[in-house]
């Protein structure tokens, strides 16, 4: 990048003895990533704009995703900081943040990919539970399961409020018992902040009892 800088600028203005840097007034600012051009402190050369990131080649129009972007939202699933979170640690650190809503766009992207791959290897489990019944001589379509919802509101917040749960949202997960591993086979999140309610609904009883089975779609 600086050598094509350098030699342009010396096409361009062959007698300047001028200090090239970056012009830090046309500087942009992509999520945690930037774009950047260098200037003449002497002369009028001012170079074309350049990425300092990686992007993602995506088949979508518009502009690429800086990949930085998308890496940081990887992260961020993994861990339990949230947006606002990362964004005091980049100010704590002198770092200017990313704006909210450049890390909420990058966080559907990944999250549309994460959910992706998910319900990929949840299929997966459930094909090598109906080959593990099949060895057994079991019925390949009926896999014993445990369950439990996890809340995200403690249930001692709704004293003398209301005796269901005092929760807008809940994560209900199902694993198998017919393996030592008891690998998570399904998941379904409830929402009623969602303004999508309907593709949220789920018909999962909340109480199971010990004979319960899930019968695969798969």
């Amino acid at each position: 990048m600086w050598n094509e800088v350098f030699i342009e600028h010396r096409q361009i203005s062959p007698m300047c003895t001028g200090f090239i840097s970056w012009d830090l007034s046309a500087e942009q600012q992509r999520g945690a990533a930037w774009r950047e051009k260098a200037s003449c402190n002497e002369c009028s050369y001012h170079s074309k704009m350049f990425n300092l990131y990686n992007e993602v080649i995506a088949k979508k129009r518009g502009r690429r995703t800086a990949a930085i972007n998308l890496s940081i939202q990887v992260a961020l699933n993994h861990i339990a900081i949230s947006t606002t979170g990362l964004q005091k640690l980049f100010l704590g650190s002198n770092i200017p943040a990313p704006s909210t809503s450049s890390m909420q766009h990058s966080a559907n992207v990944v999250s549309e990919i994460i959910e992706e791959y998910n319900q990929k290897d949840l299929v997966q489990k459930r094909k090598l539970i109906k080959e593990i019944n099949i060895l057994r001589g079991d019925n390949p379509n009926i896999i014993n399961i445990q369950a439990d919802g996890m809340y995200n509101n403690p249930i001692y917040s709704g004293m003398g409020k209301t005796p269901f749960q005092p929760a807008t949202q809940c994560t209900y997960n199902m694993l198998e018992n017919n393996t030592y591993k008891h690998s998570i086979v399904s998941t379904r999140q409830v929402s009623k902040l969602c303004s999508n309610k309907s593709e949220h609904k789920t018909k999962t009883k909340v109480n199971l009892t010990k004979v319960t089975v899930l019968k695969t779609a798969c």
